[in-house]
């Protein structure tokens, strides 16, 4: 098995209603957003939530070529998503349409792995489709804990497990 790094040369979002918007740098220069809230109740409770818009992370190339059979798919976040602040979607797409499992994680490290070298994430792409596909990331506001936060990605890398 061999393992090779795909880097996304664009960035772009998608934001609607109530969903902040995030200021874009560019695929390699980093994306913020927020702050992101979550304000306590008298009761305990949390009122005024928030979601960030979504990134969207594309043109997905290595500089070497790849032939095989793509066996597994690692996505490299990093991020940088200040103590209270979570995962909301983190998924491939694929044709405008959203593919396989999302992998949203309660984790506010600053570097996170999603999948693995065996790892499809229930689709089945070949390594012909990764310069099609894009990778979608979204945030939210923590789901027990009052906080006023930020989000940061600086990048979003494939590391793709195949077969020669």
């Amino acid at each position: 098995m061999a393992t090779v790094i795909y880097k996304p040369y664009r960035v772009s979002q998608t934001s609607t209603g109530t969903q902040l918007v995030w200021t874009l740098t560019g695929a390699h220069a980093g994306c913020s957003c927020g702050p992101l809230r979550a304000i306590a109740l008298s009761d305990g409770t949390l009122t005024d939530r928030s979601d960030t818009g979504q990134l969207e992370y594309y043109q997905y190339r290595t500089g070497t070529a790849v032939t095989g059979t793509l066996t597994g798919i690692e996505l490299i976040v990093y991020d940088h998503q200040q103590s209270r602040v979570l995962d909301k979607t983190v998924q491939l797409k694929l044709s405008n349409s959203l593919i396989g499992n999302n992998r949203a994680q309660n984790d506010t490290a600053s570097y996170n792995t999603y999948g693995g070298a065996t790892d499809m994430w229930g689709t089945t792409l070949a390594l012909a489709d990764i310069n099609s596909v894009s990778v979608i990331l979204q945030y939210q506001s923590n789901t027990t804990i009052p906080h006023r936060d930020t989000v940061h990605v600086d990048t979003a890398w494939l590391r793709l497990t195949y077969t020669p």
